[in-house]
């Protein structure tokens, strides 16, 4: 659920033209995680992706059962002022189970530091 609702709140949070070119946020909405990762996967091949766009393919690749995919957008999207937050806390559950210690130390800089205003837009969705 939790992975849902962040989707949902990143499609709200982007930048006005993040999806102008691929129409994530559409197909994204009409749960077509597939072409999610095509067209993420073709557009990362020539420029890196947008946090936001690498986590909605995060979520993409999580719902096709490709954990190690969703992994590294996750990292690609914790450098992102927009979304690194959200990308730190999803990695560290990722990454819990295996790696306590690397989860506890992704999670750390979010908890001691104040909510960007787009986290907290995000939250009173």
């Amino acid at each position: 659920m939790f992975r849902t609702l962040t989707a949902a709140a990143l499609l709200m949070l982007a930048p006005a033209g993040a999806w102008a070119d691929g129409g994530l946020a559409a197909l994204a909405r009409q749960n077509r995680w597939s072409e999610i990762l095509e067209i993420a996967q073709r557009r990362e091949a020539q420029l890196p992706l947008s946090g936001v766009q690498a986590l909605v393919a995060a979520e993409a690749a999580a719902r096709l059962g490709e954990p190690a995919l969703r992994q590294e957008l996750l990292k690609a999207a914790i450098s992102d002022p927009v979304t690194g937050q959200v990308a730190r806390v999803e990695l560290a559950l990722l990454l819990a189970p295996t790696q306590p210690k690397r989860a506890v130390d992704l999670v750390l800089p979010v908890l001691h530091r104040p909510a960007s205003r787009e986290l907290g837009r995000g939250a009173a969705l």
